[in-house]
């Protein structure tokens, strides 16, 4: 029966030494609870670091894309012929807030810079004189800002910059 009590009570002193972490890493060969920690939080951080980087690959991406869709458009819009100017302004700030009031107004504005200086806003392009001098007509009679020097500017006359 002696025996018998020190197995038990060997077995025991054994089973409550398994949560001591010098027990599990000198006899058993594992990593302490430090080790693990440290383990957890480097993956942890790891992580956090990838995921960041690829959500600022997203965020350029897509601020690449925006830029280069607008840059079409922008192009898109010089390249057409007629410009229905709104517009000439010497001051650089003048002719900022104009284009910010026509594209409130849902307008896609282009600001040419002519040869005199000045930065003369054009609220629509066309590759149509007709369909220019329609706009032109309709932006008068229909918007409640509209100036009434209001022209149509033909870009092959060469009077704005490149």
């Amino acid at each position: 029966m002696k025996k018998f009590l020190y197995i038990v009570l060997g077995c025991s002193m054994l089973l409550s030494l398994n949560s001591c972490d010098w027990f599990n890493t000198t006899i058993l060969g594992k990593k302490s609870k430090a080790e693990i920690a440290k383990g957890i939080r480097l993956e942890n951080q790891r992580k956090d670091s990838l995921a960041r980087v690829e959500q600022q690959r997203r965020d350029s991406l897509a601020r690449v894309e925006q830029e280069a869709a607008a840059k079409a458009q922008l192009e898109a819009q010089q390249n057409m012929r007629y410009h229905v100017i709104v517009g000439c302004f010497k001051t650089p700030s003048n002719a900022a807030r104009m284009m910010e009031r026509l594209t409130t107004k849902g307008f896609h504005p282009v600001s040419l810079r002519f040869k005199n200086g000045f930065d003369c806003i054009s609220a629509q392009s066309f590759g149509d004189i007709h369909v220019a001098f329609n706009a032109m007509n309709a932006f008068m009679t229909n918007s409640e800002f509209a100036p009434g020097d209001i022209w149509v500017y033909d870009t092959h006359q060469g009077l704005h910059l490149q």
